[in-house]
């Protein structure tokens, strides 16, 4: 394995992880730990319109991007996994 792929894991690991303890801490009662990057966060009400603002929020300050009005689908928020895709395609800095 090169090393630019196990830093890119390694990043994306600490990415996930940053995210999911976010998640975590508004929704305790009703998040798994460790949340795996397919549990449905929206079909599980694990977060509600308020949570999905806070959440959105702390995504654009802790990773420099700014979330456009037009990625605000649920397909982009469902899943930590979404989350994490929508996040590198916006070009995010950890």
């Amino acid at each position: 394995m090169s090393d630019d792929l196990a830093s890119g894991r390694e990043l994306g690991a600490t990415v996930a992880a940053k995210i999911a303890a976010f998640i975590q801490e508004l929704s305790p009662e009703r998040v798994p730990d460790p949340l795996p990057v397919d549990f449905p966060l929206l079909a599980q009400r694990a977060l509600d319109s308020r949570g999905l603002r806070h959440l959105i929020g702390f995504l654009e300050k802790s990773f420099q991007v700014e979330i456009p009005d037009e990625a605000l689908l649920p397909s982009n928020f469902g899943t930590l996994g979404s989350i994490l895709h929508l996040i590198d395609d916006l070009g995010a800095s950890p």
